[in-house]
């Protein structure tokens, strides 16, 4: 069964073993900096090489934490897995060990690092379309993310936009997933999405386009 060796400190490594890969390969990673309650930078590499792959773990201790990190993993696994590198992170893998008797769950993904995105006025169109089509994707798959709204879920990389963390992310068929036509009072028509509506305030395809049929053309040349 594939592992991942953990070195979280000069004193403390702990092993996991993968949640669901039978096979694969060994793999260490080594803490590097920590970002924010159990979101940590970390360098990977395979077992007995150098740690050279910069990567994010988010880890996850006890039953309530636990159940949250296996639904996350679900969500890559099968949702999100199409979007992954494109939409949303790589997903590396799920591990699963003991630290003390308590159960420690170690959720692995790409790093994605870029500053997020400012506010509607301060981005070019361009770059508000790719945010609000990235949402319409997510939407077109099944998943609302939940914690859109903050704004602090978008990175900017040189490869696109990335949406991170799908701890509150739940199942749900949107009726419509594509950008509608805003205008200076709001959106042209309700698509009946309370996420998608709220991101369409914020990064929608702004009214200084004539119609609905330009915004779709313009809309089809990014989907």
């Amino acid at each position: 069964m594939a592992t991942l060796e953990l070195i979280w400190d000069e004193v403390h490594t702990y092993t996991l073993w993968a949640w669901d890969r039978p096979r694969g390969s060994h793999t260490t990673a080594r803490v590097i900096k920590r970002f924010k309650k159990r979101v940590y930078l970390v360098e990977i590499g395979f077992r007995g090489q150098d740690q050279t792959q910069l990567a994010i773990i988010k880890t996850a201790r006890g039953d309530y934490e636990s159940q949250i990190a296996l639904r996350e993993y679900d969500f890559y696994s099968n949702e999100l897995l199409q979007l992954q590198g494109q939409v949303v992170p790589e997903c590396y893998g799920l591990f699963k060990g003991k630290v003390n008797g308590i159960d420690l769950f170690i959720l692995v993904l790409e790093y994605c690092h870029g500053p997020e995105p400012q506010r509607t006025l301060d981005l070019k169109l361009d770059e508000n379309r790719e945010l609000m089509l990235s949402v319409c994707k997510l939407h077109q798959v099944g998943v609302t993310h939940g914690n859109l709204v903050d704004g602090h879920h978008f990175l900017k990389t040189e490869n696109g936009v990335r949406i991170i963390d799908f701890s509150a992310a739940f199942r749900h068929r949107c009726r419509n997933v594509f950008p509608v036509l805003m205008t200076p009072n709001g959106p042209t028509e309700n698509c009946g999405c309370p996420e998608l509506m709220n991101m369409e305030k914020r990064y929608g395809l702004l009214g200084d386009m004539a119609s609905r049929k330009s915004a779709e053309q313009l809309a089809f040349a990014y989907w």
